[in-house]
């Protein structure tokens, strides 16, 4: 006598690669050079990061009145002279891109 219930198809572990799971070139490419592009395009926007390294001015260490303002940013040093007599320990200034290819 036979059993009525056959026994399952074999699986097989290994995944049938056609072309619908084939990685695309403009798409990855694409992706690739956004990254760099809205960074450009947000330094652009917003200036660059800047830590201030060195200070000139007078009156007491609690509350000083900046005169002048050394900055160390991605693309070198800044010397800010502030009109309101005040430089905040790290700032934006502007970006320039052909600064980089000096």
């Amino acid at each position: 006598m036979t059993s009525k219930w056959r026994a399952p198809k074999a699986a097989h572990a290994t995944p049938i690669f056609d072309q619908a799971s084939k990685p695309r070139f403009w798409p990855s490419l694409s992706k690739a050079l956004a990254v760099p592009a809205v960074l450009l395009c947000g330094l652009a926007w917003f200036g660059q990061p800047a830590l201030r390294i060195q200070w000139w001015g007078h009156g007491n260490y609690s509350d000083p009145i900046f005169e002048r303002c050394l900055y160390l940013s991605l693309t070198g040093w800044n010397d800010v002279r502030p009109a309101s007599g005040d430089c905040p320990f790290v700032t934006l200034v502007p970006f320039n891109i052909m600064e980089l290819f000096k």
